[in-house]
């Protein structure tokens, strides 16, 4: 993409994380002068005129009903809301048929097909997304599941006080370590808890049988799912959570954000999950994975990996062998200057930082191409805090 001037070209773009798995016919316009690449990309067919320079193509784009897209500089990312019946998940860079982000009003998969190379992420991108739980007990409880492949990394940004009055929320995060003991094997301990998922199923089941047919529920019947569903919990793990706590995830670790806890999370482009169990009827799948992977779970005691201080304003909060994770303070007043080899992704957390002249304010994220370099600011009286993440692959 060195050479300057302008082309106009069409790309076959395949749908692959759409069920029918189709080709869509993209059109092209890009233009590659001295400050360096610019885009356009439509369904449609774009007028094939000469374009000499960035208000020739912005004039072009815009009469197509799309936007000009400028691959040198960090790229802002438009999330897409995902309802759950939990709360909703707000994915930055999700591209799956449920939903897929934006880069300036273009869907982030088309982009990064087509300039993956050039941007350095020619497959599926690190997700970033925001966990936005209800804050009423039970309902806004995420499903207690597992994953063999997926990492994930959760950054706490705020507790809701009307569930949490102490300001410190929670997190299903593993089995007890009591009930083993108890129990007297491991063997017993899980035989033990299937069972006793087995019977809260059951119970479950029953309710939103009811639900779903508008019938009435006794008050007997929901205290009884209410009593199962404690004895069902108390064989696992609650921790306590507070703002800026950081949760790491690996495989095999049972874990469920509890109501009211909301995070900024980044994890591994991997779409699997297996659900141990849940307090409401489950709408993606019409079973739970507890019989299929609970021996493959991690029983014993499992700790959250703890942040390495780098500098006095910069910690890294996950390092796994797929991705990196740090979060870094920027103080009234200061500035700095970076570089990486691989594409990242950045997100604010608290105040505003200038990104390349462009404020970033809490929950607004960019998408930041490789060996791009990048100017970051605090231009504001109080601390900015943001968190950068980079693939550690090549």
């Amino acid at each position: 993409m060195s050479e300057q001037g302008c082309s106009y070209f069409t790309w076959s773009h395949t749908e692959t994380y759409l069920e029918a798995n189709s080709s869509r016919a993209l059109h092209v316009l890009l233009l590659v002068d001295q400050d360096g690449a610019c885009t356009a990309i439509s369904d449609q067919p774009m007028a094939e005129t000469v374009v000499r320079n960035r208000n020739e193509l912005t004039a072009v784009a815009s009469a197509s009903g799309v936007s000009t897209i400028e691959l040198s500089n960090a790229l802002p990312l438009t999330p897409v809301h995902i309802p759950k019946p939990w709360g909703q998940e707000i994915w930055y860079s999700g591209i799956e048929s449920r939903g897929i982000s934006l880069i300036q009003g273009t869907p982030i998969a088309w982009v990064l097909d087509i300039f993956g190379d050039h941007l350095g992420c020619k497959g599926s991108p690190l997700l970033l997304k925001i966990l936005d739980p209800s804050p009423q007990e039970n309902l806004g409880d995420l499903y207690f599941e597992m994953h063999e492949e997926k990492i994930e990394v959760y950054v706490v940004t705020s507790i809701d006080t009307t569930a949490w009055p102490d300001g410190t929320g929670a997190i299903r995060y593993g089995f007890s370590q009591t009930r083993p003991i108890e129990l007297a094997s491991r063997e017993a301990f899980l035989g033990a808890y299937v069972d006793k998922v087995s019977e809260y199923q059951v119970c479950r089941d029953e309710i939103d049988a009811l639900l779903e047919s508008e019938e009435h529920v006794a008050q007997g019947l929901l205290e009884k799912e209410k009593h199962l569903r404690e004895e069902m919990y108390a064989f696992t793990e609650l921790k306590p959570l507070k703002t800026g706590d950081i949760v790491t995830v690996r495989p095999h670790v049972p874990h469920s954000l509890q109501h009211g806890v909301r995070v900024v999370e980044f994890q591994t482009p991997h779409y699997e999950r297996y659900i141990l169990s849940f307090g409401q009827k489950v709408l993606t799948q019409d079973h739970w994975d507890t019989h299929e992977v609970f021996a493959k779970a991690e029983t014993g005691a499992v700790e959250f990996d703890q942040p390495k201080q780098l500098t006095d304003n910069q910690d890294l909060v996950a390092d796994f062998d797929e991705f990196r994770v740090t979060r870094i303070e920027l103080p009234p007043g200061d500035s700095l200057d970076q570089i990486r080899n691989h594409y990242t992704m950045l997100i604010g957390i608290k105040g505003t930082i200038t990104l390349d002249g462009v404020d970033v304010n809490p929950e607004e994220a960019f998408f930041i191409p490789q060996k791009k370099r990048v100017s970051l600011s605090n231009r504001t009286d109080s601390p900015a805090v943001f968190l950068v993440a980079e693939e550690a692959t090549a």
